[in-house]
């Protein structure tokens, strides 16, 4: 019964949390999993993929219905991410674990850095010719109270760093949006709450995409699965209504510190 009730919690948490940052919960997930409830990284891999696919269809329909999610260059990224992820998915499954949890957290480090050093970055509002841009898209900011319009860039840099997601992705379990996010609203130049909300909605089908290998290689543990989905369906739930007033910076600052910490307990526990 306790097993039960902290599984939910954990899940509970990782959706609030994934929900919020945009990463789908799975860089919080594996490492609970593996740290804290000592399953094998494959199986915390597989349960995290399976479960950001949930996290991602309960939060997409928001941020989809707000304006938030750029659902035409989300999709466009996603072309090579999904292929990407399966690849990730095969390479994992004939790796063993240290390799694996010593990745992980050398990816969770990097990306610390990246907020780090743009961490006072005011990148809000882009609004020169966005009519003249497909991937052109506006919303309504609920903290600031006026609509932000922006424009991405670098568009197939982009989606060749997506495509490292999906890889990684399909490899680690992460759903991708801890790469996706930054890559986005660093080199796109997206704002991060649409950065966020766009990458909430592929990392469903990122998800899914490397959720097939696992799949087939019996790494599914139904019961881990169907607990962790239950808590992260009210937490992102709860994250969805939160969202759009937090502050950008806010979202920025936790971003780092929750990765900074989560990179060093992997790394510790790689080279055991």
């Amino acid at each position: 019964m306790l097993s039960v009730i902290t599984l939910l919690t954990a899940g509970l948490f990782v959706g609030f949390l994934g929900g919020i940052l945009g990463i789908g919960g799975g860089s919080i997930m594996v490492p609970i999993l593996v740290l804290w409830f000592k399953y094998p990284i494959h199986v915390a891999i597989a349960t995290s993929l399976i479960t950001i696919v949930a996290t991602s269809i309960n939060i997409t329909g928001y941020n989809i219905a707000s304006g938030l999610a750029n659902i035409r260059f989300g999709l466009f990224l996603e072309i090579t991410t999904a292929l990407f992820a399966i690849l990730g998915g095969v390479l994992s499954v004939s790796v063993n674990e240290k390799p694996i949890i010593i990745a992980f957290s050398i990816i969770l480090a990097f990306i610390s850095f990246l907020y780090f050093i743009r961490r006072n970055i005011n990148d809000d509002v882009v609004t020169d010719n966005t009519a003249k841009s497909f991937f052109a898209a506006s919303y309504y900011d609920a903290l600031n109270k006026f609509n932000i319009s922006y424009k991405p860039i670098n568009v197939i840099p982009t989606a060749l760093i997506s495509a490292f997601a999906g890889l990684i992705s399909g490899m680690l379990g992460i759903g991708g949006g801890v790469v996706k996010v930054p890559a986005m609203n660093i080199l796109a130049k997206l704002p991060i709450k649409a950065a966020t909300a766009t990458s909430n909605f592929m990392i469903g089908i990122t998800a899914a995409a490397g959720s097939i290998v696992y799949f087939n290689s019996g790494f599914i543990d139904p019961s881990v699965t169907s607990l962790m989905i239950i808590g992260v369906t009210f937490g992102s739930k709860i994250a969805s209504k939160k969202f759009n007033k937090i502050a950008d910076k806010r979202i920025k600052t936790l971003f780092m510190i929750f990765m900074i910490f989560v990179a060093i307990q992997m790394f510790i526990k790689g080279i055991k």
